[in-house]
């Protein structure tokens, strides 16, 4: 099973952002090859439409699993058959042309979720899902397997070791080893990874974890609420914190994907000649970060650039080490504009005759 992260270009989705001036879409589109049988995925997008009626029900699909994730010991299942899914804590899909559909109980896909499913295809096929990305990662369930993806870097993948050597609860420093780890391979049963293996994006592993964890990756990215930038129409600041778990330094490039015209965010900088400096975000912007370190990076929306109802895209953030997130941006209009001086005001209350300026 591999799996690609791209922009959505569908002729419909570029009409409506023709119509809406500069918006653009939140949606990106993840590409999966279902192989025949077993396959174990990480969604990172949540469609508009996310009933498992709809997404499902046209694809030569039997089945789908995931874990109602629950803070409780797990053992993850060797030999992927439906059988051993039907106990506690599986939430599970079936084809409507199956006679076990009513016992279904799975009624929704999520962002950032991982999922088994099985094909009656004989052949490999390609499978696209778009939808909205989400910064918000699950928890770790503590002493236990958990059923996970991982935020990934398609364009340079890193290995297991490199990925959770920071991590205590997945790696033992005082061994040199890693806590146990599975793959899903051809034949549907699940092996080992070895610690030089690479992490591949859009896959989903069991990884044990060790005692209570809030590890993401090597770079974590996180924002005040929510799982995204959504300036609503009030707000023209966000904050946007990175930070470095890694023993060595490491950039994080910052890059608006829909970007396309003239910059839509602008961020903080203090020069120590120039003062405060609010600037157009490049594409991408590095921030630099020191081994153990955190960067708050402060976002504005420049409001006076947004010809349409709203400004709509996706963030990235990469470390060039093979972590890679991405998050929503909203940007509305305001639909009345606040006066720009004290001479507007005194124009709008001021009887016709004395409107001069």
């Amino acid at each position: 099973m591999q799996s690609t992260l791209h922009r959505r270009t569908a002729a419909g989705v570029v009409a409506v952002c023709f119509a809406a001036g500069v918006a653009r879409s939140q949606n990106v589109t993840q590409s999966f090859t279902l192989q025949p049988g077993w396959n174990a995925i990480y969604l990172e997008v949540r469609p508009a439409d996310n009933s498992t009626a709809t997404i499902f029900s046209n694809l030569p699909v039997a089945s789908v699993w995931t874990r109602a994730e629950r803070l409780s010991s797990v053992d993850f299942i060797q030999d992927a058959s439906e059988a051993l899914f039907n106990r506690a804590g599986w939430l599970g899909w079936f084809h409507p042309s199956r006679p076990e559909a009513f016992l279904g109980n799975l009624f929704a896909v999520q962002a950032n979720r991982a999922y088994l499913i099985k094909t009656t295809n004989s052949t490999p096929i390609t499978w696209n899902v778009s939808g909205r990305p989400s910064l918000r990662q699950p928890e770790w369930v503590p002493d236990a397997y958990n059923l996970r993806g991982l935020p990934i870097d398609s364009g340079g993948p890193p290995t297991f070791l490199s990925f959770f050597r920071t991590s205590r609860a997945h790696y033992d420093p005082a061994t040199g080893q890693l806590q146990k780890m599975y793959r899903l391979n051809a034949s549907g049963q699940w092996t080992q990874v070895a610690p030089t293996d690479p992490v591949k994006s859009g896959e989903a592993y069991w990884i044990f974890t060790k005692g209570a964890s809030d590890y993401v990756a090597p770079l974590k990215a996180s924002v005040e609420a929510g799982d995204g930038l959504a300036y609503g129409l009030e707000l023209t600041e966000l904050s946007l914190r990175v930070a470095n778990t890694a023993s060595a330094s490491v950039n994080a490039f910052v890059q608006d994907l829909g970007l396309a015209g003239p910059a839509a965010l602008s961020y903080y900088q203090f020069d120590p000649s120039l003062g405060a400096q609010w600037l157009n975000l490049p594409t991408p912007l590095a921030v630099s970060l020191a081994p153990g370190s955190e960067t708050r990076l402060r976002l504005a929306a420049r409001r006076q650039d947004i010809t349409g109802a709203s400004y709509n895209s996706v963030l990235q953030i990469r470390d060039g080490a093979g972590t890679r997130f991405l998050l929503p941006l909203n940007r509305p209009r305001p639909l009345r504009q606040r006066p720009s001086s004290i001479c507007a005001c005194w124009c709008t209350w001021t009887p016709p005759a004395r409107r001069a300026c």
